[in-house]
């Protein structure tokens, strides 16, 4: 399994099989913040990160218009 966390959701953990060709993947996503998950889940697309930047929009656990964003260090 390779693991994935977008860089705006860090407590967003996703996890997928590589894709060969012509083959689904399945990917399983885990908010570390609230214990929520989704999956395992099949992809005939190839597109799991978009799968798992979905699941973290879902899990942002703020409010993105009212909050700034801290800078990054």
């Amino acid at each position: 399994m390779i693991e994935y966390r977008p860089a705006w959701a860090q407590h967003v953990r996703g996890e997928y099989t590589e894709r060969d060709a012509d083959s689904e993947q399945t990917y399983k996503v885990t908010c570390e913040t609230c214990g929520e998950s989704w999956g395992p889940a099949k992809c005939l697309s190839g597109r799991v990160r978009n799968h798992i930047a979905t699941f973290a929009m879902h899990h942002l656990h703020r409010k993105p218009l009212m909050e700034p964003i801290p800078p990054k260090r």
